[in-house]
């Protein structure tokens, strides 16, 4: 999901895929995923980013293209669309 994140301000990006506020946390895990908590972030400078939305990549909060076939846009991510964005 393409967002603009502002400097110092504290962002809960959703590790468990629950929330209904992707990318970010709604606080569902509680009840849907106790185990696994949102990852808290806090961003260096304004700027637009591209958060990972399906849950699969290796640079949590930011998507690094691992899935081939969704599309990050729409929750989910397309390889092409990452290639040309990261």
């Amino acid at each position: 999901a393409v967002v603009p994140v502002s400097a110092g301000r504290r962002y809960a990006w959703c590790a468990c895929g629950h929330s209904k506020k992707q990318p970010f946390c709604d606080g569902a895990h509680k009840a849907s995923a106790p185990d696994i908590s949102p990852l808290r972030f806090t961003p260096d400078k304004d700027q637009t980013v591209l958060l990972c939305a399906c849950k699969q990549t290796k640079n949590a909060p930011y998507c690094d293209g691992t899935p081939i076939v969704q599309n990050c846009l729409y929750n989910t991510c397309y390889h092409s669309y990452h290639v040309q964005y990261l």
